[in-house]
């Protein structure tokens, strides 16, 4: 299993697919409640790099090529 990539002390969740049931990997709670809502609302990714552009100033973010209204 390829495990998460935030370096976390604790326990992973095994992350699966709730249609196939396939075990994915190995993930932090945050990241498993994060690819959960993006699972159930895809363009949650959007709306967040939208937020986030608007609040932060990254250079990450200000330079994104943001395409989405």
């Amino acid at each position: 299993m390829r495990p998460c990539y935030l370096p976390v002390a604790g326990d992973l969740f095994v992350d699966h697919c709730h249609n196939s049931g396939k075990v994915r990997g190995a993930l932090c709670p945050s990241c498993n409640t994060f690819l959960g809502r993006v699972e159930a609302s895809p363009d949650i990714l959007d709306r967040m790099r939208d937020y986030a552009a608007g609040h932060l100033s990254s250079p990450w973010f200000a330079n994104s090529n943001n395409t989405s209204a």
